[in-house]
């Protein structure tokens, strides 16, 4: 069922368009469910939402143009709760661009403040790590984190690299690096791993590379263009199910692909609607396998449904 909009006391958060059914599966057998914003709430309005992720049935999000994270109860039954505010105390951001659950723990990647912040999912500081440099875990542009069993493996977008960190938050390694060759990149955005490889969306070539949880170069895959399998830009991704989830911002759309890079099927289309997209970040799944995509153009998350 889609959520209809609650107007209660709290003005808390949340609604959708269309009627009382999903209506058909896309392309790829996915319905448009929900679209959450937090406009007209206590909390005020997302602006340029970046990464997100689900804890139970509270959304995470990195709310990038307001230096903070706000998360979102997706049931509609309490009001948004926002965490931070721009500064670079403890609990305070500057553009946060990524947000990501591991380990019972929430680590945000302080994208200005150019460390990684790790916070309880109910929202108390616990460490960070990372400081601005070139060096071994520095950082110039931390953007995306993901987790490798108890490494945090964290995209920086501007020395183009990965860098992995040990339960402890201690450096152990780091690949990639700029440039055009094999296992090398220009703009890494979006990380996830998958079946012992590691997945990591290349916005300056265009294309997803693939590494060995080491950092040994596997392969790449796609071009630039808009046919299915071609991208422009993608930024986040997601490994669910056997498939890999490629948010390509540039043509507006998720595409999806199977383990080994085969382009299944795509769907979001450029405009203002239910299930459409301007400049999307990236995209999360819930324990029920519902989608969730930051619409960052559009200042909203849409989640879509298989039921």
């Amino acid at each position: 069922m889609v959520i209809g909009v609650l107007v209660v006391v709290a003005a808390m958060l949340c609604g959708c368009s269309g009627g009382t059914s999903l209506g058909p599966p896309g392309p790829a057998g996915l319905r448009f469910d929900a679209v959450f914003d937090t406009d007209g709430t206590p909390a005020g309005a997302l602006r340029g939402p970046a990464g997100i992720a689900v804890d139970g049935t509270n959304l995470w999000v990195a709310d990038r143009g307001n230096d903070r994270l706000v998360i979102i109860d997706t049931t509609g039954t309490r009001p948004p709760r926002v965490i931070g505010r721009r500064g670079h105390d403890p609990l305070e951001f500057d553009a946060p661009t990524d947000v990501a659950l591991a380990n019972g723990l929430v680590h945000v990647a302080d994208t200005g403040n150019r460390r990684v912040q790790r916070l309880t999912t109910d929202g108390r500081f616990v460490a960070e790590f990372g400081i601005g440099g070139t060096g071994p875990g520095q950082f110039a542009e931390p953007t995306f984190i993901a987790s490798s069993g108890s490494d945090s493996l964290v995209v920086d977008s501007s020395r183009a690299d990965v860098q992995a960190f040990d339960g402890s938050d201690v450096f152990q390694r780091s690949f990639g690096g700029f440039g055009t060759g094999p296992g090398e990149m220009q703009t890494p955005r979006g990380i996830a791993v998958a079946n012992g490889e590691v997945w990591v969306a290349d916005r300056g070539q265009d294309c997803l590379h693939v590494f060995s949880t080491q950092g040994a170069f596997v392969r790449s895959i796609g071009f630039s263009g808009t046919r299915l399998g071609d991208l422009r830009n993608p930024e986040g991704l997601l490994a669910s199910g056997g498939r890999i989830y490629v948010v390509d911002s540039g043509n507006s759309r998720v595409q999806i692909f199977d383990d080994s890079g085969v382009p299944l099927s795509a769907f979001g289309t450029k405009g203002q609607g239910d299930g459409e997209f301007v400049a999307p970040t990236d995209i999360t799944a819930d324990s029920n396998g519902d989608i969730y995509v930051s619409d960052t153009g559009n200042n909203r998350i849409q989640r879509f449904s298989r039921r």
